[in-house]
């Protein structure tokens, strides 16, 4: 019974299934590490309230050929429609979201998406590459769409994606506030430098209104990795290893639980760590029973 094992089993067999290498990792670690940083990249499929900030209707209003003006339109409603359903609106994203170990700057930095405003051909599963990006961000139940720009990476690069949700929705950005900080004597604004700050794995803190304000994304490395997948990675396998340890010291125990749930404990006990419905549980194989690994 190794609950490390089972970890490092489900990451791999999860990267199968997006199409990903296994075979040039350097160890388990770094192919949990891959995993989770796929698994933060996607959005988690759940109904949600979809709001839009001011700037949604008049950037729409300004793209320039009807043909592409009807398309984003269209594609945003697509997306409003499957958002508050709760349907998978991981198709918008860059394909690059399943390419090996690719950490997507901006939303590591800021935790904002781009989806791609497009149309998802018949037989495939990503829209196809957009002249239009929306940005939004997905906290708890809420789709919250920020702007729709043209398709240029230096759009990745403007602060004031942070300023339209800060003027529209205040509450997000309210929990990283930097308290005590009223000011900064660096540009961190300009898109220059935030793109070599990114390069170089530097966090940057982003003064605006009169406050300060830390990565909403978490941040990057000096690896230029996200810095929510390293912790999650090692949350991950910091709870397998408790875990392998509490079940190692306390079998009678666990047998004690599976007797008052209704079921006869087995003599050998046969756990397992497996993922169930986004959810990670030791489950005893021969009874069915089963505890979560993270209690709230």
């Amino acid at each position: 019974m190794d609950f490390e094992e089972d970890l490092i089993r489900i990451a791999t067999e999860g990267l199968k299934q997006y199409g990903m290498r296994v075979d040039d990792a350097a160890s388990g670690n770094e192919l949990l590490h891959r995993w989770v940083n796929v698994q933060l990249k996607l959005i988690p499929r759940m109904p949600r309230e979809v709001e839009l900030s001011p700037r949604i209707p008049s950037s729409l209003a300004a793209i320039r050929r009807s043909a592409d003006r009807e398309l984003a339109r269209q594609s945003l409603e697509m997306i409003c429609e499957k958002a508050r359903a709760g349907d998978d609106l991981n198709p918008y994203l860059s394909k690059s979201v399943v390419k090996e170990d690719y950490t997507d700057a901006i939303f590591a930095d800021w935790g904002v998406y781009h989806l791609h405003l497009n149309e998802i051909a018949e037989g495939e599963y990503f829209a196809a590459r957009a002249d239009y990006w929306l940005f939004a961000i997905f906290p708890g139940g809420r789709a919250l769409l920020i702007d729709i720009r043209h398709h240029d990476t230096t759009q990745l690069l403007q602060r004031d994606l942070l300023e339209i949700i800060n003027s529209t929705w205040p509450e997000v950005l309210a929990t990283h506030r930097l308290v005590g900080i009223t000011g900064q004597t660096r540009d961190t604004a300009s898109p220059e430098t935030i793109r070599v700050f990114r390069k170089a794995g530097i966090n940057a803190v982003q003064a605006i209104g009169s406050h300060v304000y830390a990565p909403p994304g978490g941040g990057l490395t000096t690896a230029r990795t996200s810095v929510r997948v390293r912790i999650e990675t090692d949350r991950l396998l910091d709870a397998a290893r408790r875990a392998t340890a509490w079940a190692t010291d306390c079998p009678t125990e666990i047998r004690a639980d599976i007797k008052e749930n209704g079921m006869e404990p087995p003599q050998v006990l046969d756990l397992r760590l497996v993922l169930h419905e986004g959810q990670f549980l030791v489950l005893e194989r021969t009874t069915g029973w089963a505890c979560p690994l993270f209690v709230a």
